[in-house]
């Protein structure tokens, strides 16, 4: 489609249908007039394609606004091997911006063409180097990490993606014990794909999954809870600060009825809220191995931790909600025939010691309880 002069309206047509395209290789959009309002639309539609390995974009009119959408696009996209932005209007923070994210993630990416960017200096390239290096660096540290029979793998302090997540993912009879992994590229998809090709194998040795700072959001957690179902390994699940609300939770009260390993939960920082609260709890009735619940900073308020008596916690976490004396009393009142409970938080609330001591009034005195 190369020289027919189709401009921004013409490459915003083409968007809709290339975001959903799942056979298209290869798409020639030079010297099309395409300008920074096409080339924003072009980068939206990479972020949900999964099949372009090549786009032409030569001798067009796109300058720094377009070049940063479409780096922008390049973490989410894990098909776009070559990306062609020669003689357009890209200077240093153009370049820049590659840079940063080429650094970052997607290291299925090998050549970026800004040949002919006239405004580009020895900076911008520089720049661009030095990701490159750095990408090979990574790629092959992190091939020498898939090929080593480790037991704990620390991912947190790395940038790492669904790419490196799915690769992990696809290692057979892996050794691995404990995952700690993180970051916003860490997505849905990624989480999808790990919880089917890991979580769900019979095979699976991972008895620690850890993720943080994420955006796995309650489609990825419908995944993992799906695959936890037949899952006989894992023991602790830890899924903090990842977009996840009433709706992941709600997929994960079935799996906790029939999943009879997992040992910890931990949704700190996700808004999972009251409605959350109550499928869990609807979930741990029914279970006697779920006995560790950490909800840090969940927007849970007094309305239904009455529940909470009726379970088989022996830890549990509410550090940072919205619990009141009224909470506070509630739950002292579920608690009065059976309490099981070894350790309770209720810290960064807006108890008083009205309702703390109505709590200590009936918890065992060996019970570890703050507030």
């Amino acid at each position: 489609m190369g020289g027919n002069q189709i401009g921004d309206a013409g490459a915003e047509a083409i968007a809709e249908p290339l975001s959903q395209c799942h056979y298209l290789q290869t798409l020639y959009l030079d010297w099309n007039h395409i300008s920074n309002k096409g080339a924003t639309a072009l980068a939206d539609a990479l972020r949900r394609n999964a099949s372009l390995v090549t786009l032409q974009l030569g001798d067009n009119h796109i300058a720094k606004t377009g070049a940063t959408a479409l780096a922008s696009a390049l973490p989410y996209n894990l098909a776009l091997r070559h990306l062609d932005l020669s003689s357009n209007q890209l200077d240093n923070s153009a370049a820049e911006a590659f840079a940063d994210v080429l650094v970052g993630a997607n290291r299925v990416f090998e050549s970026l063409n800004l040949v002919g960017n006239l405004d580009i200096t020895n900076t911008g390239e520089y720049r661009l180097k030095h990701a490159f290096r750095y990408r090979e660096s990574f790629r092959k540290w992190f091939g020498r990490v898939l090929q080593d029979n480790l037991s704990t793998l620390d991912l947190f302090s790395r940038t790492v993606g669904d790419e490196e997540l799915i690769a992990l993912s696809k290692r057979p009879n892996s050794p691995l014990k404990a995952l700690y992994i993180g970051g916003e590229l860490i997505t849905d998809r990624g989480a999808s794909l790990f919880a089917k090709n890991s979580l769900a194998n019979e095979e699976c040795n991972l008895t620690g999954l850890y993720i943080q700072d994420s955006r796995i959001g309650d489609e990825g957690l419908v995944a993992i809870a799906e695959a936890l179902k037949s899952n006989r390994s894992l023991r602790v699940l830890s899924l903090t600060y990842s977009g996840i609300t009433a709706r992941g939770a709600n997929a994960l009260r079935s799996m906790i009825q029939e999943n009879d390993t997992l040992q910890r939960l931990n949704l700190s920082g996700n808004n999972i809220g009251d409605e959350g609260l109550v499928a869990l709890l609807n979930g741990l009735q029914h279970s006697t191995t779920l006995t560790a619940l950490n909800l840090v900073g969940t927007s849970i308020t007094d309305a239904e931790v009455d529940g909470i008596g009726d379970t088989c916690l022996k830890e549990l976490n509410l550090t940072g909600n919205d619990l009141t004396d009224q909470g506070a009393l509630k739950l002292a009142s579920s608690l009065l025939e059976d309490c099981s409970l070894e350790r309770l938080c209720l810290a960064g609330n807006k108890l008083t010691a009205k309702g703390g001591k109505a709590l200590a009034a009936v918890l065992p005195s060996s019970t570890r309880f703050t507030y």
